[in-house]
Formats: structure tokens, C-alpha cells, sequence
């Protein structure tokens, strides 16, 4: 990139491509071919002053890399250590706690798209093995106490 920026052949092209108005795809893919093509002739004709400029960026860039060479290298130590230790676990089988410590959780994950919630619930086995449940009271009954009043003096006419 650097060397595309100071040789001359190549920075005339580039100032060519940018002068172009508007945008047509095959026209841009094709000038952009034409630009690599200009670049690597211009390596071809004048190999000193691309070494030059190669040997003049090879330490720093060296240097910035290596940087993120050991921060990956230092990433990937870590997930092996982690992997190692799992893999312990699992051969000693601490991994999960002993089977008598868990609980038995019933879940009713749709019971809040539900219009009622059924409460004092009471489940009963038949003689043939079939299960049934019922709500006790049944979930539409209202528990209003005042409703409920009022409810008996309508229907005892006082």
C-alpha cells in the first residue's frame, strides 16, 4: 500500500479511477483490475524502491504483529487451560453435584398464557391407572367474599 502511494505510474492511475464520475460495477471491478495490474508492473520495473520501502516498514510492522501474536497465543493458553480442567473434572466426575441433592421441579411453562391459574390443585389416580386433576375450588368460582354475600341475600330475598 505504501508503494502504491509514492510511485508515480500508480498514483496517476489511482487519481484517474477517483476523477471518474458516477458508478457502474463492470466498470469499477474492471478499473480496479487495471490498478493491480499497473501496481504489480510498477514492482516489476522499479524492485529497489519497493524493497526499500519494505525493508523500512518490515520492523514496525513485525512489532505489531508480534503483539497480537502473543495476545492470541496468551488466548488460546487460557481456553486450553480451561479445557484441560474441565477435563479433569469429568475423569474424576466432580463435574455434577451427587443425584440424592437434586429436586424434582414441576415447571408449567405455559401456565402464563393461561386465563386462570388453577390453585389448591388435586390429583387423583383411578383404578385403571389413568390420572385426573381437579381444582379445588374450580378456578372459575370467584373467592370475593363480599360477591358472595351479596350473592346469598339476592338468592334468600332479603
Amino acid at each position: 500500500k505504501e508503494f502504491a502511494r509514492v510511485h508515480k505510474d500508480v498514483k496517476e492511475v489511482a487519481e484517474w479511477i477517483d476523477a471518474c464520475p458516477g458508478y457502474d460495477e463492470k466498470l469499477t471491478t474492471a478499473m480496479q483490475h487495471f490498478r493491480d495490474a499497473t501496481i504489480d508492473q510498477a514492482i516489476e520495473d522499479d524492485r529497489a524502491q519497493y524493497d526499500a520501502i519494505a525493508n523500512a516498514l518490515r520492523p514496525v510492522l513485525t512489532a505489531a504483529f508480534e503483539e497480537r501474536v502473543a495476545e492470541r497465543k496468551k488466548m488460546l493458553q487460557e481456553e486450553s487451560d480451561a479445557i484441560d480442567d474441565i477435563l479433569q473434572l469429568l475423569k474424576k466426575k466432580r463435574l455434577l453435584a451427587p443425584k440424592d441433592t437434586y429436586k424434582i421441579i414441576k415447571i408449567f411453562p405455559k401456565n402464563d398464557r393461561l386465563r386462570f391459574r388453577p390453585y389448591g390443585k388435586v390429583g387423583g389416580v383411578h383404578e385403571a391407572g389413568e390420572t385426573a386433576d381437579e381444582c379445588v375450588p374450580p378456578a372459575y368460582v370467584a373467592k370475593n367474599v363480599f360477591a358472595q354475600k351479596v350473592a346469598a341475600m339476592h338468592a334468600s330475598g332479603n
